[in-house]
């Protein structure tokens, strides 16, 4: 195992790097928080503020292809299924115009 002799002699260098490497690694201090906010299961309102688009469009979608679930009669997105079909479902205006 390898031995690491660090010396710093000033505060603002040791936050300087502190800083440097957070911004290199951002994962490291949010991983978990996603984690768990990936398996919170989202509403039609939520999902449509995440992705920054209507209620409408997200029902538009729906028919579309896009990831739900229903619950007890409700409609409910879980953020890591929907994002893993954006790239696969057609839902771009411009497709939706040509297939019909």
């Amino acid at each position: 195992m390898s031995e690491l002799n660090l010396i710093i002699t000033k505060q603002e260098d040791l936050k300087s790097l502190i800083y440097q490497w957070l911004d290199e690694h951002p994962h490291f201090l949010f991983k978990e928080e996603q984690h768990q906010d990936q398996k919170k299961p989202m509403n039609r309102n939520e999902i449509a503020e995440y992705l920054g688009i209507s209620p409408v469009t997200v029902s538009d979608w729906m028919k579309k292809g896009l990831p739900y679930r229903r619950m007890h009669g409700r409609v409910f997105f879980m953020k890591d299924e929907v994002m893993a079909a954006m790239g696969s479902f057609n839902h771009r205006k411009n497709s939706f115009i040509k297939n019909s």
